[in-house]
């Protein structure tokens, strides 16, 4: 947390626009309201302020996290490949649109299922 700064701060990329988007093409996607704990939630936190209170100019922010490797679930590297290329697309109109207001959509598909070695 930055002294002074906010007890928590919103990322400013469409990411209900994102969820629907790899939820359309059946890939599981969750949302969430946290970044993780320390590293994550420091990183996200620290860009956050700085997009929104100390950059001259707008800056579009936000986390993704990833299976860990090496990755045993459903998905391959390439389905998780194909999710970050979808996401950067969602952002990339995004922007063209000039980052238009959004209202995020309700969550309606499920988590992924991680699954590390020696943790099943």
């Amino acid at each position: 947390m930055v002294a002074g700064g906010p007890d928590s701060l919103v990322p400013s990329l469409p990411v209900g626009l994102i969820a629907e988007a790899l939820d359309d093409q059946h890939i599981p996607v969750t949302t969430s309201d946290d970044a993780g704990t320390y590293l994550c939630n420091h990183v996200m936190y620290h860009l956050l302020h700085y997009g929104q209170f100390e950059s001259s100019r707008p800056l579009a922010a936000g986390f993704v996290h990833v299976p860990p490797a090496p990755y045993e679930g459903p998905m391959t590297v390439e389905d998780i490949t194909q999710a970050h290329v979808i996401g950067l697309e969602v952002v990339a109109t995004w922007l063209a649109d000039g980052a238009p207001d959004y209202t995020p959509i309700p969550q309606t598909n499920t988590p992924p299922e991680y699954i590390l070695p020696g943790y099943e």
